[in-house]
């Protein structure tokens, strides 16, 4: 099976991270997975399973070396598949296709970029339904969840002498890093990381320093090394006002965190109040505060999140399932040869 995988995403982001992680764990499990992206630090852990990576500009109205360049790889590898991955991806490809093109969703994106698409996948149930609203047939839309690729042996990062939480987050306001902030001043005696970049960081810091508490919140910026933060924090919070899916909550659940979160679309899905994570009402702050001292302050809780978090992402998001489902997707899909 040979599949072409075309992202034209940021050098960070969640989207990207799953797209990354995908195509070499695909590599890794025998398809024969190709990548057409943007220079990137990501593009190495792709080479390095194996995975022949075109970097390509994917610019704007004067781009024009992106689609003939795809065009000319589609000719060339004969993919079974092209796999295209959020707008811009979709807007440079070429027309004519010779095999299907499945765009792969993360958010309730303008659909006026997919008129030639033969199949969706979406990474969480609510965009399934919002498609389905937008008139989009059923039986063109199939659920594939995201995976978390846990490195074996990780190194915790260094730490302070504290109780830290960790959230690992774009600086968006789709984020709701504002209502984290503003919750965490009322959270005494603990260490907030926030490890992520964007557009409202300088707003976000002087938020931080308005309140007192700009001693006690770390913000980190875009970090590559999240397993280690991970390893290292005490519990993860995702305190999003919008979030389709949301890879950082899985993340923690499969490093054995203790998962506080709001209940945006993604995790609202998946997490279990008081099981599996302890879910708040978006932009409620002070909700927010009181999970986060009360998992702060009861180690048993702790751990009881934990395990059952764990043992919820091995049942919800198996990688090699997962793999499985994309393979039969495919399958499915594959035009007969001539």
């Amino acid at each position: 099976m040979r599949i072409l995988h075309v992202m034209a995403g940021s050098s960070g982001g969640g989207a990207e991270t799953a797209y990354a992680e995908l195509v070499a764990a695909q590599r890794l499990a025998g398809v024969e997975a190709y990548a057409a992206c943007r220079p990137s630090n990501r593009n190495d852990a792709m080479r390095d399973a194996g995975v022949p990576v075109t970097e390509l500009p994917f610019g704007g109205l004067f781009d024009f070396k992106t689609t003939p360049a795809l065009k000319k790889l589609i000719n060339d590898i004969k993919p079974d598949a092209i796999i295209s991955w959020m707008n811009r991806a979709a807007a440079k490809m070429p027309k004519n296709l010779p095999c299907p093109w499945i765009a792969r969703l993360g958010g309730y994106y303008d659909l006026k970029y997919y008129p030639r698409v033969d199949h969706f996948v979406v990474n969480a149930p609510d965009i399934g339904r919002w498609m389905r609203e937008q008139s989009v047939a059923d039986n063109r839309i199939t659920f594939i969840p995201n995976f978390a690729e846990v490195p074996q042996n990780v190194q915790p990062a260094p730490r302070p002498n504290k109780f830290v939480f960790l959230s690992l987050a774009r600086l968006h306001e789709n984020k709701a890093i504002d209502t984290l902030i503003t919750a965490f001043a009322k959270v005494p005696d603990a260490v907030l990381w926030i490890a992520g970049d964007g557009p409202e960081r300088a707003k976000l810091e002087q938020q931080a320093s308005d309140l007192g508490i700009k001693d006690r919140v770390e913000f980190l910026g875009w970090r590559e090394d999240r397993w280690s933060l991970l390893a290292s924090c005490d519990a993860f919070v995702l305190s999003s006002r919008h979030e389709p899916f949301g890879n950082s909550f899985m993340q923690a659940w499969a490093a054995g965190k203790p998962l506080v979160t709001t209940a945006s679309q993604g995790p609202s899905y998946y997490v279990q109040d008081g099981r599996n994570g302890l879910l708040t009402p978006i932009d409620d702050s002070d909700a927010l505060a009181a999970a986060l001292n009360r998992v702060m302050n009861d180690a048993d809780l702790r751990r009881s999140l934990a395990v059952a978090g764990q043992q919820a992402y091995s049942q919800a998001f198996d990688k090699e399932a997962i793999l499985g489902q994309w393979k039969d997707l495919v399958e499915s899909l594959k035009k007969p040869a001539h």
